[in-house]
């Protein structure tokens, strides 16, 4: 087998054989029943193959199709004449017609189906510029979003184009995100969107899986950028270098995102004045499975600049620590502190209490609540108590337990993070029960890949100045 697939990769300009003392970010890998596939530095990308000839085939072909992805994502400007122009490329989700923009880079994205993005194109200047849209997928298959325009949509002065607008019904609805058939669902993995922006028609089509066969006739014809979009196409050689100085200028706005393959998690409809939490794209994708820290958290100051916003001069501040645990099993824990007669500008006596003495797995979490205190009303933790046998905190809890069991970790990060959000939800809910109005002071997530946020940290937010601190402990 090992001599018939190095023949076949020898066939292809674009594939050549790893030094042996090469890191190769594709392998062919062989599994336990002999069948062959392919995977990447996240994980398989296909279900592997018989190992026949077909089996073979189909593995230098993904191979290919890896290799012309690499190629495309490299692709920049043109390299003597680079497009000087004033399109804005803008992109994010589509939710009940509304936008929900993300940035160029970093985004994550949820391949269910309430899951719908749309991707503006539109010119400032004053020239008119062709833009094409193509998808580098999650499994490396290229595809053109313009296709209705293979030379490029464009685009006059002042005029823009939303991919994703529904022209027959007049409005937003934007184009759902889909997982591709055989990619393992193990993992979140990256997908990139190319705009190209020419100031001339530049066909593209070329690219797209099904023009791939018939295009060998055009490799001396067209602009240097067409040529250059040809030869990856139909991987003509082995490197792929730069277009030569053409008439047609271009440039290339990559989109970069990741998604996963899971639904997102359940959200916090709680609020806080300030909310330091990473965005969700770094807590989902970070590194799992870390060695455990026992930490200790503590409130080391907190002064109530105007109590105006309480009403009462009887204030309770409530703090829930949450975190991973030893099995994945979410391990949180609720502390009450009592404050009479607070007048503006007092510093409140906590004297360091400490909130939180325990283990720490894969995060830490932290919400923070000021409230009225009413005369006999329970402390957060017996509240929760009470609470946990509701069906909504029951069902959160026995989904993390049972994916840490069977699920990927994309699946169980996402499990915890919802179950995080019940949480939340919940102590939130309670306080404003028994408490009234409650102020959302502050929120955070502190990572294991940032030692938990081990130090002293000082943050204001509005009419109040908060310290904590979290201490690594023996």
């Amino acid at each position: 087998m090992s001599a018939e697939l190095a023949h076949a990769i020898a066939l292809r300009p674009m594939l050549r054989p790893a030094a042996p003392d090469t890191h190769a970010a594709v392998t062919v890998t062989v599994d336990e029943q002999g069948r062959v596939g392919v995977r990447d530095e996240v994980g398989p990308l296909h279900a592997p193959y018989p190992a026949t000839s077909a089996g073979i085939s189909s593995v230098v072909a993904n191979l290919q199709r890896i290799a012309q992805a690499t190629a495309l994502r490299r692709l920049a400007g043109g390299p003597d004449r680079s497009l000087l122009h004033a399109a804005k490329i803008e992109w994010g989700r589509v939710r009940d017609g509304r936008e929900e923009p993300l940035p160029l880079s970093g985004g994550l994205l949820f391949a269910y189906p309430d899951e719908r993005i749309y991707i503006r194109m539109s010119n400032g200047g004053d020239r008119p510029v062709f833009v094409s849209l193509i998808d580098i997928g999650i499994s490396s298959r290229v595809a053109l979003l313009t296709h209705s325009d293979p030379g490029g949509i464009r685009l006059a002065p002042g005029e823009h184009h939303t991919y994703g607008w529904n022209e027959d019904r007049q409005r937003l609805t934007g184009v759902e995100v889909a997982w591709p058939d055989g990619v393992d669902t193990g993992v979140p993995r990256p997908e990139t969107v190319l705009a190209l922006v020419s100031d001339g028609p530049v066909d593209v089509s070329v690219l797209h899986q099904q023009g791939v066969r018939d295009v060998g006739h055009r490799l001396g014809t067209g602009s240097g950028l067409a040529r250059l979009l040809a030869q990856i196409a139909t991987g003509a050689s082995r490197d792929v270098g730069d277009a030569p100085t053409t008439r047609v200028r271009y440039a290339v706005r990559p989109i970069d995102f990741t998604v996963s393959p899971t639904p997102p998690p359940a959200g916090e409809r709680a609020t806080f004045l300030l909310d330091d939490r990473p965005a969700q794209s770094v807590r989902l994708l970070s590194p799992g499975g870390a060695t455990p820290a026992t930490v200790a958290v503590r409130i080391a100051d907190l002064v109530v600049h105007r109590n105006r916003a309480l009403g009462s001069a009887d204030i309770r501040v409530d703090a829930v620590v949450l975190t991973g645990g030893s099995d994945h099993q979410p391990v949180y824990r609720a502390e009450t502190m009592r404050f009479s007669r607070v007048h503006d500008g007092e510093r409140l006596p906590l004297d360091n209490v400490l909130i939180y003495h325990g283990p720490a797995v894969d995060f830490l979490d932290l919400a923070v609540w000021v409230s009225r205190d009413a005369t006999g009303s329970l402390a957060l933790s017996a509240l929760l108590e009470e609470k946990l046998t509701s069906p909504a905190v029951q069902a959160a809890g026995a989904q993390v337990a049972g994916l840490a069991l069977t699920a990927p970790h994309a699946a169980v990060a996402v499990a915890l993070v919802g179950a995080g959000a019940v949480l939340v939800n919940t102590a939130y809910e309670l306080l404003t029960g028994v408490a009234g109005p409650s102020i959302g002071l502050y929120r955070t997530s502190l990572l294991a890949q940032e030692q938990f946020g081990v130090g002293r940290h000082e943050r204001h937010p509005q009419d109040f100045s908060f310290t904590f601190s979290v201490d690594e402990v023996a």
